[in-house]
């Protein structure tokens, strides 16, 4: 298999991986911890799974719309990836833009 069409495959498989993710950290966290192999969760660990349960969901989002559009990986500064930094810091860093990686 070329790299072209491993990277396609493995984009499919983590639209369905972040999809399961997401929805579980929402519908059921305990459940969906305990098959990560977690013991029971704390309040305070079950509620910052939770949080992070639409994050798994944009991310599968933006593999979906790549895996439509032919592309491997998202595109690097595309709209989705500047909504997941600014949910997931909480506006803390005070960008819109995620840090960027290499030259």
């Amino acid at each position: 298999m070329e790299l072209d069409a491993a990277a396609r495959s493995v984009n499919r498989g983590m639209v369905a991986f972040d999809l399961a993710l997401g929805a579980g950290a929402l519908l059921a966290p305990d459940a969906t911890l305990r098959l990560l192999g977690h013991a029971d969760p704390s309040p305070d660990a079950r509620a910052l799974f939770r949080r992070n349960g639409p994050i798994w969901l944009t991310f599968a989002a933006a593999h979906a719309v790549a895996a439509v559009r032919g592309e491997p990986r998202p595109e690097p500064g595309a709209p989705i990836h500047r909504i997941v930094w600014r949910e997931s810091t909480g506006g803390i860093t005070g960008s819109a833009d995620p840090p960027t990686l290499g030259a």
